[in-house]
């Protein structure tokens, strides 16, 4: 694969640094309480013919599942809002609780990340993650704690986001043999109008997290390409890399002239749970160890999935309120310019969905 000089990195630095800027950031989805464990985000943004913006994302209220799913509410709503003023306010068109989401003989425990996408033939998609209440294979079971299941990757399919009546829906995703990927949820579309996605793994024990490959087979289904295409860090991300969005990069200023490449937004954690600081160590600037904090990869288009890591010794997108948690970033290019969306702490420790918006000239200046 062929290496970037610094001078690339160092543009590509500035570049999320004017997207992801935190004090400039607006909420524009407030999660359900403001304090700490409620939430809202884990989605994406596009957009249709007509210029509106369509998010998808899911409510969080407070809930601890290291000690089992009875210890709060957690991931109750999966929720579609419109904007028809370019993103200064958003609409509420459709939600779908925990038992919308049942399709077999499985209650639904909690939902998380999810992803809108729009087809060439116009099909609109909604891919969603849902803990089921399924048991642990035999020979892992003494792993489950109580009240927990297993996530897996799901589907809702329409002809019109503001007409659910003909939708579909169809579970996509669920790893029934590779244990230390037993967990599959947060997908990621690709692209606009992309066929593939991309998804996040942890394994039976939830020690870590990956990002996994999904290719749409014939039967408009998902074939696994690779459960696994970047390395955890070995720092601030040794615990996790989640990918969270792609955005390709504006062929301007000093990526003018490169083969078409893209940046992934991913996030990471030290560990999957709290450790507590040594009182007479160095005390870490980022906040506790587990929370997930946010990075970058970088790719041309043309090796994918092998990808550069920008973000190594540590994360780039920190918030500077609550717990420092910045994580769910997503792009979308439009023809003004590109809209940005993250899940950001604030200092009572909620977590809404804020936004920030560059214009064209301002990329241009970003990236020149």
């Amino acid at each position: 694969m062929k290496q970037i000089k610094s001078l690339i990195t160092e543009k590509l630095i500035q570049f999320t640094n004017g997207l992801i800027d935190q004090e400039k950031a607006r909420v524009i989805i407030p999660a359900n309480d403001q304090k700490k464990g409620y939430w809202f985000g884990g989605g994406n943004m596009i957009s249709d013919e007509l210029g509106n913006l369509w998010l998808i994302g899911r409510y969080r209220d407070h809930g601890d599942s290291r000690t089992g799913v009875g210890a709060g509410l957690r991931g109750l709503e999966l929720s579609l809002f419109k904007s028809e003023d370019n993103a200064s306010s958003f609409r509420k068109v459709m939600s779908w609780s925990k038992s919308d989401l049942e399709n077999d003989d499985f209650r639904v425990l909690s939902i998380e990340g999810s992803a809108l996408n729009r087809l060439s033939d116009s099909t609109w998609e909604i891919f969603y993650s849902v803990e089921k209440s399924r048991e642990y294979p035999q020979s892992l079971s003494g792993y489950q704690k109580q009240g927990t299941g297993v996530w897996s990757v799901g589907r809702i399919t329409t002809n019109s986001l503001s007409d659910f009546n003909n939708s579909t829906n169809d579970e996509l995703l669920i790893c029934a043999e590779k244990f230390e990927h037993l967990h599959v949820k947060d997908p990621l579309v690709l692209g606009s109008k992309s066929c593939d996605i991309l998804f996040c793994t942890h394994p039976f024990t939830w020690t870590s997290g990956s990002t996994g490959y999904a290719k749409r087979n014939e039967s408009n289904g998902f074939d696994i390409a690779d459960w696994c295409i970047v390395e955890k860090g070995h720092a601030w991300d040794i615990a996790t890399t989640r990918i969270t969005t792609r955005l390709s990069l504006p062929q301007v200023g000093l990526f003018a002239d490169l083969a078409p490449c893209s940046i992934y937004f991913f996030d990471g954690a030290e560990c999957m749970n709290e450790l507590p600081q040594n009182a007479s160590g160095r005390q870490r600037p980022r906040g506790y160890s587990c929370e997930e904090l946010s990075g970058i990869y970088f790719g041309f288009d043309e090796d994918f999935p092998t990808l550069q890591k920008i973000s190594i010794l540590h994360p780039h997108f920190i918030s500077p309120w609550g717990t420092g948690c910045s994580r769910y970033v997503d792009s979308l290019v439009t023809d003004d310019g590109i809209h940005v969306t993250w899940q950001q702490s604030q200092k009572n420790q909620s977590q809404p969905l804020v936004h920030n918006f560059l214009s064209n000239s301002q990329i241009s200046d970003l990236l020149s």
